[in-house]
């Protein structure tokens, strides 16, 4: 698996790196590598989209099927992890914009 060394240096492990590698390799497959040659803050803005969905699709979840007990527990703390990673990903734009500069 092409990704392990990446993933593993970020700290993903276990079933977030089996599924972060597939799809990894899924959009090799459709986009034929060009992600690779994007700018860091474009491929960092689609990670910023990334964060913001999950906590929307959390947002959906507990609309569609009200999460409740332990359910709402686990919805929120991931909700605070999208949030975590939206502010770290925010800095790291920063500082790479600065870095060009």
């Amino acid at each position: 698996m092409r990704w392990r060394r990446h993933l593993g240096r970020l700290g993903a492990r276990g079933e977030l790196a089996r599924h972060a590698a597939a799809r990894l390799n899924a959009g090799e497959a459709t986009y034929r590598n060009r992600n690779l040659q994007r700018p860091a803050t474009a491929l960092l803005d689609e990670a910023l989209e990334e964060a913001a969905d999950l906590a929307g699709w959390l947002a959906l979840l507990d609309r569609t099927h009200p999460l409740e007990g332990g359910a709402l527990t686990l919805a929120r703390k991931a909700t605070r992890h999208a949030q975590h990673a939206h502010t770290a990903l925010t800095t790291l734009k920063q500082r790479l914009k600065e870095r060009e500069q």
